[in-house]
């Protein structure tokens, strides 16, 4: 499923997704997230899954999703909660928690599997329709998905919408910034306007990133000394 029709849902969310990145990406004072959590709430085009489940059982999909929650919050136990995501997936493949949660365990596993994880992502933010705004889990993770897999700009701009629709901007900051205390790769300092928009949310924030295989803090003032104000 996941490598057969994902690929193909997800390509046909595209340009949903890259208009509601680039209104983000324009999004750049304050107060301007108005615009962006508009964009979200604004009717998709029709979005279809194309298939291969001979059935579809949202209960048992529902439960699996539970038991996988159970397993990775209190067992701790992230192959156990990936294999009952995954089989989750396979019953209902429509559900946007279950698409959702599935594309965050991906980023979990090692190996990684960040591509799949940033289709899926994809996958279950055009499938959430009405609740879109609420999700702003999904574009968290899409922005890891697209880091780890070279899209720094659509990492950037992913990252803004689930700032915009976050409820919790710390929950937020810290699943982003769990990924770069967890992962392999390089990551490097953000970017002039990601540190602007910082700036402007959390001026005392001090930035984690991994420089040669070792992490690195730096205050954010160290990293844009000059930053602009209305």
């Amino acid at each position: 499923m996941l490598a057969e029709s994902i690929p193909y849902s997800a390509a046909r969310a595209q340009g949903e997704l890259s208009r509601v990145m680039w209104i983000a990406a324009s999004a750049s004072r304050p107060g301007q997230e108005r615009a962006v959590v508009d964009a979200v709430r604004q009717s998709w085009s029709s979005y279809q899954v194309v298939t291969s489940a001979p059935t579809i059982t949202p209960a048992m999909g529902r439960q699996l999703g539970e038991d996988a929650r159970h397993a990775y919050l209190v067992d701790r136990d992230v192959s156990r909660a990936f294999d009952l995501q995954m089989r989750a997936f396979g019953a209902n493949p429509r559900d946007p928690e279950v698409a959702g949660n599935l594309a965050f365990l991906l980023l979990k596993v090692q190996p990684s599997q960040a591509e799949s994880a940033r289709q899926l992502a994809v996958h279950a933010i055009a499938l959430a329709g009405a609740q879109r705004t609420g999700r702003s889990d999904d574009w968290t993770t899409l922005a890891i998905a697209n880091a780890l897999t070279g899209r720094d700009t659509d990492a950037t701009n992913a990252l803004y919408v689930a700032v915009a629709l976050s409820r919790n901007l710390d929950a937020s900051c810290k699943a982003a910034l769990s990924w770069v205390l967890h992962a392999d790769a390089e990551s490097a300092p953000p970017c002039g306007a990601c540190r602007q928009v910082m700036a402007e949310l959390a001026p005392d924030l001090v930035v984690v990133y991994r420089r040669s295989g070792e992490l690195v803090a730096a205050p954010l003032a160290e990293l844009l000394p000059e930053p602009f104000a209305l």
